[in-house]
């Protein structure tokens, strides 16, 4: 496993943001601090910055490989 769970409160810079979906993880961000992450959001938004919290958070995932 390359993977780790972290708590919310202590994600860092890099770790994997994974939010709800209906059926378990629907949207992954990369957690870049200060409470935001970066992620593709839709055709008309392209890549962009929110509040790692701006959909239900399933988990959150460090790599450490």
């Amino acid at each position: 496993n390359i993977c780790t769970p972290v708590s919310q409160s202590d994600a860092q810079p890099g770790d994997l943001i994974c939010h709800h979906a209906i059926n378990g993880i629907g949207h992954v961000g990369i957690y870049i601090g200060n409470n935001r992450v970066i992620h593709a959001g839709s055709t008309a938004t392209g890549i962009h910055t929110s509040v790692a919290n701006y959909r239900s958070v399933n988990c959150v995932r460090r790599i450490v490989r």
